[in-house]
């Protein structure tokens, strides 16, 4: 009985996590969606500029700002499609233990 317990409570667990992590990655992705527009609108303010303006300088490291950032969401959505693997599989290993302690 007490393994059952076991494997229903880390089903629960497991599926709060993918929870999590599925709205972890939905949001970091609308946020790079929204940072590819803004650099797409840099460039394009940028094309319009003498590239050795000041104004142009300045948009340009906006942009590879905007650039590093994106590095690093792309990271952090890899860390948590990581993390949603693993709480997945937790979750259908619990899932498995459950059905068997359920048919014994």
């Amino acid at each position: 009985m007490a393994p059952l317990v076991i494997y229903l409570l880390t089903e629960q667990v497991a599926l709060g996590m993918v929870h999590d992590y599925s709205n972890s990655i939905l949001r970091l992705s609308q946020i790079k969606a929204g940072l590819d527009s803004n650099m797409v609108q840099l460039s394009q303010l940028s094309s319009s500029l003498d590239p050795n303006s000041p104004e142009a300088k300045s948009l340009e490291a906006r942009r590879q700002h905007l650039a590093a950032l994106e590095k690093k969401l792309d990271a952090e959505i890899t860390f948590y499609k990581h993390k949603l693997e693993k709480a997945e599989k937790l979750q259908q290993w619990a899932a498995e233990g459950a059905k068997k302690g359920i048919a014994a």
